[in-house]
């Protein structure tokens, strides 16, 4: 069983946070278990930020095994 997971409102509380905002956000959910965080950049210089718009982010999720 996978908990529910409200995907719309974590993209939108994602959007344009640094890596270290992202990681203190995801942690505090207490249905995510671990994350993984996979980057397709085309600007070097927002290496350190997730996209501000929130359609650019996906959240796949999946079980622990």
């Amino acid at each position: 069983f996978l908990p529910k997971i409200e995907s719309l409102e974590i993209k939108k509380n994602l959007a344009g946070k640094s890596l270290k905002q992202a990681d203190i956000y995801l942690r505090s959910l207490g249905s995510v278990g671990g994350y993984e965080l996979n980057f397709q950049r085309t600007f070097f210089f927002f290496k350190n930020n997730l996209p501000h718009l929130p359609e650019n982010i996906v959240i796949e999720t999946s079980s622990l095994k």
